[in-house]
């Protein structure tokens, strides 16, 4: 009895530490809270000389973390969003990137997408990494908060910062708390003060929009609700042919690109209406509702948003070119004298293969109006919808336990080329050494360019030093090595061109400046590296190009200044419709031809020229500030074929006599 009774002791403080362990749990984020505005309250209390630096300071990091805030909410939980190093078709547009306003630079990140090489793509960032995120870009611009100083150095201050920064984010529901471990030692006369840690708090509820993003997102790979009505808008507007019967002897004709143009302005219009349960909306027809979250959010909005300007990649089978049309059937009357002798009445089928894909963005917002957005694409394979193949998988968190284990000290020189070529150090370079998964920020090489700091054991790392102007330089090291010298990282200088673009005239060898109602897009790809960039006439910013051997793509497209029209066209098809009966013995069927008219279309842009061509760019042509850019134009085609054909000259048009590469 005695035994018995002490294992129940034993369980009974089991279950006890049991429920304490998960009350503490419960109740953590409101000690942590806590915990937080005791210290933010401290922080106040310094020598007044020293409160206006504090201020001063306290108010920057602020800002700039609300900056990295922003950035992360707009770019679907990235600072920099993860790169598709595959190249982009006609068929997979879509990379990582969903451009929200083309040209502008506002962009957000696919959590789900196709990739060229038709591998699908979850990339969904942990909360964690979202606070890592965010903890990078605030450790990387706190110089801006120190330079703002240099009005106090004038007043008799002396500040010191020994230290580099080390900030901490925790990311709770409405609010979160920023704490930055920077110290600087303040003199002024005779008073000497460590102004050591800063405090910000910033309003946003990042982690309840967070949560309702990776809910949704999880939902629609599980039950494909986007793919379901976008079916369902198919079938029901008139105006996208699908499946149908016509009693007619002529075979209905669609014009493929009025049916795209149809399509997007569908989806457009339906996605927009679409409402997420548990938010707040207006009273809305049940159909529109998303049901995915398990949880009610009476103060948050949820929008989705399909654009028209956006990629629509749309495949229809059968067609025949930019033609679609439907099958013609004959069947018999139901008297059989009838049917041997007399016409036949006429019923034309279609039924169409719909291979589709578009971006959906999802755009959430708090009660103090911060948006979190992030980007999905919605696929389509043969009338059915895309089948996720793949569970659903977050970002490895970067901050991993190998971090705060540094074993071997390492000491890494940065250096870049200068104008001559000539390898000189190169100091502010922020360290980072990859050892998947983890991601370990080892601090900023200073005066001559070198870094010593302790290193996690790592093999085959990726040691990256990071600056802005440069290209990133990357080595690969075995930090378990004996290193009895500096380690070095080569970054590669960008320089900035201004960019003069000329418009050579193919046929007359004229050249001019781009017309008003033009447009010149041209896209430097380096051949050797990850580095692209692009310009866009008219601009006046200029780009950033690194030494290398580059593919140069450049397009001379008309818009809308121009109207082109193309003519209406008379299509001829021919049917052999065979007779049925005693008579189909001993003749062969009719051949019946019908014309259709496709109406006079108008086009709002066209391709009108351009040039695809190699170039080198050497170190001391990219030390000149204006490059004069050539790219060859031809008249407006005026028909489907001749904007073909002007298609196919472009990377012949190097070869052309009149052609001239860059003048730099």
């Amino acid at each position: 009895m005695k035994k018995r009774g002490q294992i129940t002791t034993i369980i009974i403080i089991g279950i006890v530490a049991i429920i304490l362990i998960i009350t503490a749990y419960s109740f953590r984020d409101v000690i942590f809270k806590e915990l937080f505005n005791i210290q933010y309250q401290k922080q106040a209390n310094v020598p007044p000389q020293i409160d206006p630096i504090r201020l001063s300071m306290d108010s920057c990091i602020e800002q700039t973390a609300s900056d990295a805030v922003n950035i992360v909410g707009q770019q679907g939980g990235y600072i920099d969003i993860p790169f598709e190093q595959l190249p982009t078709s006609s068929y997979t547009p879509f990379s990582a990137i969903l451009e929200i306003f083309p040209n502008s630079g506002i962009k957000t990140a696919f959590w789900y997408y196709e990739r060229p090489n038709g591998i699908k793509v979850i990339s969904i960032p942990s909360l964690k990494y979202i606070e890592t995120e965010i903890e990078n870009y605030i450790n990387q611009n706190l110089d801006n908060c120190v330079n703002n100083l240099t009005y106090y150095a004038n007043q008799g201050y002396t500040i010191e910062i020994p230290d580099a920064p080390k900030t901490n984010i925790d990311i709770f529901n409405d609010i979160i708390n920023v704490k930055v471990d920077y110290p600087l030692i303040i003199t002024i006369k005779d008073i000497t003060f460590n102004l050591g840690t800063h405090y910000a708090k910033i309003n946003a509820d990042l982690k309840s929009l967070y949560e309702i993003a990776k809910s949704t997102m999880e939902k629609e790979n599980k039950e494909n609700f986007f793919e379901e009505k976008t079916l369902d808008m198919m079938v029901a507007y008139d105006e996208i042919p699908f499946s149908g019967v016509d009693l007619s002897c002529a075979p209905k004709i669609w014009y493929k690109p009025e049916v795209i143009k149809n399509i997007k302005y569908v989806v457009s219009r339906n996605i927009a209406n679409m409402r997420l349960k548990g938010t707040t909306y207006p009273e809305i027809d049940k159909y529109y509702e998303f049901d995915a979250l398990t949880d009610s959010y009476p103060d948050i909005k949820a929008n989705f948003m399909y654009s028209q300007n956006w990629p629509m990649v749309v495949e229809v089978t059968p067609s025949e070119g930019n033609v679609m049309r439907g099958n013609q059937i004959s069947k018999k009357t139901s008297d059989t004298a009838t049917s041997i002798l007399s016409s036949f009445v006429c019923i034309t089928d279609y039924h169409f293969v719909y291979d589709l894909k578009y971006p959906i963005l999802t755009i959430l917002t708090d009660k103090n109006g911060y948006i979190f957005q992030f980007a999905t694409e919605i696929i389509i394979d043969n009338n059915q919808p895309n089948i996720n193949p793949i569970t659903p998988l977050n970002l490895p968190d970067v901050a991993s336990p190998l971090c705060d284990f540094p074993t071997k000290e390492i000491t890494v020189s940065t250096l870049a080329p200068d104008e001559d070529g000539t390898l000189m150090p190169l100091d502010n370079v922020d360290i980072t050494l990859k050892c998947f998964p983890a991601v370990c920020n080892t601090g900023t090489t200073k005066l001559k360019g070198t870094l010593t700091a302790k290193f996690p054991a790592c093999v085959n790392g990726v040691l990256e030093g990071k600056k802005e102007g440069y290209y990133p330089g990357k080595i690969t090291i075995d930090t378990n090595e004996e290193q009895d010298q500096q380690i070095p990282v080569i970054l590669e200088p960008l320089y900035k061109k201004h960019m003069i673009v000329k418009v050579i005239d193919k046929k007359t060898g004229v050249i001019r400046d781009p017309y008003e109602s033009e447009q010149v897009s041209i896209l430097f790809t380096n051949k050797d590296t990850e580095f692209s960039t692009s310009y866009i006439y008219p601009s006046e910013d200029p780009i950033e190009l690194m030494v290398g051997n580059y593919e140069i793509q450049s397009y001379v497209i008309g818009n809308s200044t121009w109207p082109i029209t193309f003519p209406k066209q008379i299509i001829t098809k021919c049917v052999n419709v065979k007779k049925e009966g005693i008579l189909a013995l001993f003749r062969e069927g009719d051949e019946k031809c019908f014309d259709t008219e496709i109406p006079e279309t108008e086009m709002d842009m066209v391709l009108k020229g351009g040039v695809i061509f190699d170039y080198e760019f050497t170190r001391d042509s990219l030390t000149t500030p204006d490059m004069v850019f050539y790219t060859m134009a031809e008249p407006i085609p005026s028909s489907l074929n001749d904007l073909a054909l002007l298609q196919q000259s472009l990377p012949e048009n190097k070869n052309h006599p009149k052609f001239r590469y860059p003048s730099i």
